[in-house]
């Protein structure tokens, strides 16, 4: 008797969904988020980049636990970046996928992605937190102290809680090979989680908003100062619209009968929420960054910030005799002695020759002062070293006759 023939089908030619009425699926040009995941990926390793290394090299000699928390999540955010990339020509919607491409390697991704999401978001807020710890060391409100501790807490709980359940519900239980993944439905069962993770994403974002708000009102800034806190706080909303979208696309996950295209879509606000999270964390650092090595600079002065480079303005006034030569020291520290002018005849004379470089004089108040000024407070118990707020205080003086003013 003769043998049937065998029928083979070719899954690369049959889409992996059913199109809605009225549609047909294209498996060779269809629409695509690929090209929008790819490009705001590399622009968003590129910022963070940019403001990790800002970080790291202001903070270089005096690293601290958020600067290694930063570190963290900028490394374990460009393995997620990665993971995502590799599976970015599935950001197209459902009926456009050939059948052929789910595989257990892409299961396996999928695994990957879900379980090291809860840690590039831990590392990233957390950050946060402990910069507001390192921004008010001292004399900080027990009220505030006990809130970035207890949202520490319900980081870590939320956050590390998703390697267990990921483990559950996007790998195969023992024995099963992972290709059973794609027809038995267990990871769509991880969807609740999945909007569970988001909602207490963008609690924190809000949290972390809010936190520091009560105790920045009593600081004294000028409107430039004021400025640099709304950039701060700009982004930071942009990164709580960004997780009020997320939210919105996980819980379509669990209606939708396009699930590529909304994972796609959930994929890119995951990103930019974790690349600003690192942005944010970094703002303060890069500012005195770019003050150093870019003072002239339009954003340096937009902000108000204030460089070491040694430079003056053409207003800058260092007393009635501009043509003197004075000897300068390196901003931040102080001469052993100081050359206090005596006046013989309103004629200005200088009692130290040995002031003979030819650049204006620098004075700097130390951190400490420049957080006292701010708060008004005089016994702010702050010890030499310590990671504080820092704000610059700028204070003209003038040289004349018989009087220093």
């Amino acid at each position: 008797m003769a043998s049937q023939p065998t029928l083979q089908l070719d899954l690369c030619a049959i889409p992996g969904g059913v199109p809605p009425n009225g549609q047909a699926s294209n498996l060779d040009n269809p629409e695509s988020l690929g090209p929008t995941l790819i490009a705001l990926s590399i622009l968003m390793i590129v910022w963070s980049l940019l403001f990790t290394v800002a970080r790291l090299y202001v903070n270089k000699s005096r690293l601290k636990w958020a600067d290694y928390f930063t570190v963290v999540a900028f490394v374990l955010g460009l393995v997620y970046i990665g993971l995502v990339l590799s599976v970015s020509k599935y950001a197209r919607h459902l009926w456009d996928i050939p059948a052929c491409w789910y595989t257990g390697v892409y299961m396996q991704i999928l695994f990957a992605q879900a379980t090291i999401l809860g840690p590039v978001i831990f590392f990233s807020k957390s950050a946060i937190f402990l910069l507001y710890l390192q921004l008010f060391p001292t004399g900080i409100p027990q009220g505030l102290r006990v809130a970035i501790y207890a949202g520490l807490f319900l980081t870590f709980c939320t956050c590390w809680a998703g390697i267990p359940l990921s483990a559950y519900f996007s790998a195969p239980h023992v024995g099963q090979p992972w290709t059973t993944l794609i027809t038995n439905g267990q990871p769509a069962r991880a969807i609740p989680w999945t909007i569970v993770q988001g909602a207490m994403s963008l609690f924190l974002n809000i949290y972390l908003f809010i936190l520091p708000l009560p105790t920045l009102f009593k600081l004294r800034l000028s409107t430039q100062r004021r400025m640099g806190l709304v950039l701060t706080f700009a982004t930071a909303f942009m990164g709580i619209a960004t997780s009020i979208v997320g939210l919105s696309f996980r819980t379509q996950l669990q209606t939708t009968n396009d699930v590529s295209w909304k994972q796609g879509q959930l994929f890119i606000c995951i990103i930019v929420e974790n690349s600003l999270a690192i942005i944010v964390s970094s703002m303060p650092t890069f500012g005195n960054f770019m003050a150093v090595q870019a003072p002239e600079s339009a954003l340096v002065k937009a902000l108000g910030l204030k460089g070491s480079s040694g430079g003056s303005s053409n207003n800058d006034s260092y007393g009635p005799h501009p043509g003197r030569k004075w000897k300068k020291w390196p901003l931040g520290s102080s001469p052993r002695s100081v050359a206090w002018p005596r006046h013989n005849n309103n004629l200005t004379q200088w009692s130290d020759p040995k002031w003979d470089t030819p650049s204006p004089p620098q004075y700097s108040l130390s951190d400490i002062t420049h957080l006292r000024i701010e708060t008004g407070d005089q016994n702010l118990n702050i010890k030499p070293g310590d990671s504080h707020l820092v704000r610059v205080v700028e204070v003209g003086q003038e040289l004349h006759p018989r009087s220093i003013v």
